[in-house]
């Protein structure tokens, strides 16, 4: 569904006229998870556990590794976690010049971002934008006690799953990105 939703971004007429050098794409690669332009920029797109042997890439974008539900699951992590250092991240062409970008709701202390950030004194450079629900603090976009986008998650809402026992854990973890595990 997101393969289809990006290849008909790729083709709009705004994405062509902001990007005109990266449109022509070839006709025998076109597919909705593959693409390549015909000045070599491609297209990749897989499952978690999908296939990516013999492809390489100089950006690569993770978007949420781990269900919700296997965040509690110590062999589904791992093996997400262990799926990143093993197979993701030797996909890479050049490792100090390119980036792996994750985007992810945290939902336990060593999901894959957790995992890395424990991890953060053996890397170079990692930036990490971590956006809340409910801002803790003053900053540069809200205040304290703001949502992070009021329209569709309205602060009393939000309040609401904060309080209620069922969602105290959800709330904490993917809307405050602050992971509760269920030992702690």
């Amino acid at each position: 569904q997101n393969s289809m939703a990006c290849r008909q971004i790729y083709k709009s007429q705004t994405f062509q006229s902001i990007f005109p050098r990266s449109t022509d794409i070839k006709d025998d690669l076109d597919t909705q998870t593959h693409r390549e332009t015909k000045e070599w920029g491609q297209y990749y797109a897989s499952w978690s556990t999908g296939t990516i042997t013999g492809l390489w890439c100089d950006i690569m974008i993770i978007d949420d590794p781990l269900k919700p539900w296997d965040a509690m699951s110590d062999i589904v992590r791992i093996g997400v976690n262990n799926n990143y250092h093993n197979t993701l991240y030797s996909r890479l062409n050049n490792k100090s010049e390119w980036a792996i970008i994750i985007i992810m709701q945290r939902l336990h202390d060593d999901d894959l971002c957790g995992h890395l950030l424990d991890k953060e004194s053996h890397w170079e450079k990692r930036e990490k934008l971590i956006v809340k629900a409910i801002a803790d603090e003053d900053d540069e976009f809200r205040k304290q006690g703001e949502s992070f986008f009021e329209k569709m998650f309205p602060v009393k809402i939000l309040n609401d799953l904060k309080y209620w026992e069922e969602t105290r854990m959800t709330f904490s973890s993917q809307y405050q990105q602050e992971p509760t595990n269920k030992e702690t």
